[in-house]
């Protein structure tokens, strides 16, 4: 199923285990005050969605097309939808400023319950990094340009980060109101705290695919080059 391999099923298995554990602890949390964090629930569906773009992303990337135009097009459209949607995963980190609304007696909870949608969120934005940093290897990308868009992404990522958590945008005003998105964004790149919360976000983000990468290995070029990798093991 586009071209899953037993890496990549591990892979999303371990996001299902995170997503599981994120609706446990809500669940838990809203029988012990009463109170619903529905909108927790909407945010990690939002950070689902460029793990599924990325998956196409790359799942196009391997296919040969007749038509080089239909190729690049399709790559194109599918490469926006998870640039768009790139930072809601990530995004979740942020939420755990909530926290100082918490009761003194259920603070020790809505720790659990926050920080285990942070955990999806962040290992959602990471395993969507790495399978579009795949993709770029698949179409014959170098090595080190692969690396550089790693960097870039999360760079644009810390700063759609800052849109959405001080300029309170969302991703679909890019379709409803791109003009008015544009011109908060390009307003804010002057400003030195701005750049300061970009800079750091997009730190936290390469640095944990650092991580991820020493911990799971290299971004693999095609299916057949961790089938190889498997079998050597």
């Amino acid at each position: 199923m586009m071209g899953l391999t037993p890496r990549d099923q591990r892979q999303l298995a371990a996001l299902v285990l995170l997503g599981m554990l994120a609706l446990v602890m809500l669940g838990a949390r809203w029988v012990a005050t009463g109170v619903p964090l529905l909108f927790f629930v909407w945010n990690m569906f939002l950070a689902a969605v460029p793990v599924g773009a990325a998956l196409l992303v790359r799942y196009l990337a391997q296919r040969t097309f007749v038509s080089q135009r239909r190729a690049w097009l399709s790559l194109a459209l599918a490469s926006l939808l998870w640039l768009g949607f790139f930072p809601n995963a990530p995004y979740i980190v942020t939420d755990l400023m909530h926290l100082r609304n918490s009761r003194a007696n259920w603070l020790w909870l809505d720790v659990m319950a926050i920080g285990s949608c942070a955990a999806m969120g962040l290992y959602a934005g990471i395993l969507s990094l790495r399978w579009m940093h795949e993709a770029l290897l698949m179409r014959g990308t170098r090595a080190w340009l692969g690396w550089a868009f790693v960097l870039a992404a999360s760079l644009a990522a810390g700063f759609g980060v800052f849109l959405g958590r001080f300029q309170r945008w969302n991703t679909w005003d890019i379709l409803t109101r791109p003009g008015d998105l544009l011109a908060g964004a390009w307003s804010s790149l002057g400003e030195v705290r701005v750049l300061a919360f970009a800079s750091l976000f997009a730190l936290g983000i390469a640095v944990s695919y650092a991580v991820y990468t020493l911990l799971v290995g290299r971004p693999a070029a095609s299916e057949s080059s961790e089938t190889s990798a498997v079998a050597e093991a």
